[in-house]
This record gives structure tokens, sequence and C-alpha cells, in this order.
């Protein structure tokens, strides 16, 4: 049990950092070839103990998993050759799939809101969405400022990028900037991340 619990977590964890294609990805979370759906001449074995045999015929692996009364489970078919692990595949399958929920679950999805000022924003106002915006840094979201400028404001940018700087300021140490604010069309933006290691100390 030990040894395919380490099996699918390595499996997981090379999953979510991309070494695996996608048709890998497919085929695992589908129904793997097991036993006699498995052509491959000769495979790399790894035995019902986690153990690597090594390249054996198909034969020899199928007569291996027999011998334990467990399944011959092909679980990597992209690799030269394919890999089979004999391991019992219901067991297998229902841990698999037990990890996979647990890891979605864990899988923080990281927004990023869009806060709005402009250059005439009273100060009230600004104490509001001050208030916003620490309040989704704080829940780990990412935040996109834009402050646009209409009219005659365009001539006046020192304004929009006075108010622009006092927001970070005021911000400190709980955000920190990933964009530097540049203009976009008629708009000033930066772009501010949580600062996790501030967050883990409130």
């Amino acid at each position: 049990m030990k040894n395919l619990l380490t099996k699918i977590c390595i499996y997981l964890f090379v999953l979510t950092t991309g070494l695996l294609t996608s048709n890998a990805f497919a085929q695992k979370t589908a129904s793997p070839l097991i036993n006699s759906q498995i052509t491959a001449p000769k495979v790399r074995l790894i035995d019902a103990d986690g153990k690597a045999v090594g390249i054996v015929g198909l034969e020899e692996a199928q007569r291996r998993a027999n011998e334990d009364k467990l399944d011959l489970v092909l679980v990597n078919p992209n690799a030269t050759p394919p890999v089979c692990e004999i391991v019992d595949y219901d067991q297998y399958m229902c841990l698999l799939k037990k990890r996979q929920n647990e890891t979605a679950r864990n899988t923080k999805i990281v927004e990023i809101t869009e806060i709005k000022f402009r250059p005439s924003t009273s100060e009230k106002d600004y104490q509001v969405k001050l208030a916003k915006v620490k309040s989704f840094l704080k829940e780990g979201n990412k935040l996109k400022i834009n402050l646009r400028f209409e009219g005659k404001e365009l001539a006046h940018q020192e304004v929009g990028m006075g108010l622009i700087k006092r927001l970070e300021a005021d911000l400190g140490e709980l955000a920190v900037v990933e964009q530097r604010p540049k203009m976009e069309a008629r708009q000033l933006s930066m772009l501010l991340a949580p600062n996790c290691l501030h967050l883990n100390q409130i």
C-alpha cells in the first residue's frame, strides 16, 4: 500500500509540473491498459513491492503478475519501452482518483481583480477603494489598478501617477508590484500581487 501510494504521488507530481504529455494524461485519467490489453513486446517492469525489475518480455511480466495474483498495468505508454507495474488495478485506480481529487482541492486559483480610479477620485472614494484593494490582496488575489484619463485630464498625467504612487505607499508590505505603472491607451495601469511573506505573518 505504501509503495503504491508513493508511486501515485510521484505520478501526480510529474503530471502537475507538466512533464507528461496531454496524451499521457488522457490515458492516465481514463482507463490504462491492463493484462491482455497490453501489446508491447517488451516493457520496463516495476514489481509489486515497487522495485524496478528492468526490461523484460511481456510474457514474463504477465507471468509475474499472475504469480502475485495481481494485475499488470500500463502506467506510462509513452516511455521506451513502456512502463508497467504489478498492482491491484482497482486499488490503484481508487487511490489515483483520490489523490487527483485532493490535488484539485488544494490547487489555488489566483484571480485578477480590476480596480478603477480616476485622477479626480475624491478622498472618500479613495479610502473605500483602498479598503477593497487590501481586502482582495488578503484573499490572495492579484489586482490590476487602472487609472483612466478623460478629456483634458490626459494633459496632467502626473496627477494620476501621484495617486498611483500614493496607493503603492499606503499598501506598504501587503502588496508586491508585479508590473510598474505604465500607460495603456488613455489609462495608467499597474499590476499588484499579494506579498505572501507578509500575509503569513498576519
